[in-house]
């Protein structure tokens, strides 16, 4: 569904949040992919997980 103008969000009742705790930002897309390599790095002690032992699996 692309299509959200048909939405009333103010129908909608969300989950409720607390407003006074701290939250963690929100990383850009360079900080995920380095979030994420060097999650795969260190989980695999050193190698990464696929088969060839490169990100692409070569």
């Amino acid at each position: 569904m692309d299509d959200y103008e048909h939405l009333d969000f103010d129908e909608i009742d969300f989950a409720p949040v607390e407003h006074d705790v701290k939250r963690v930002r929100l990383l850009t897309l360079d900080e995920a992919h380095d979030l994420l390599r060097v999650h795969a790095r260190h989980g695999t002690g050193g190698r990464y997980g696929r088969a060839g032992g490169g990100p692409s699996g070569t």
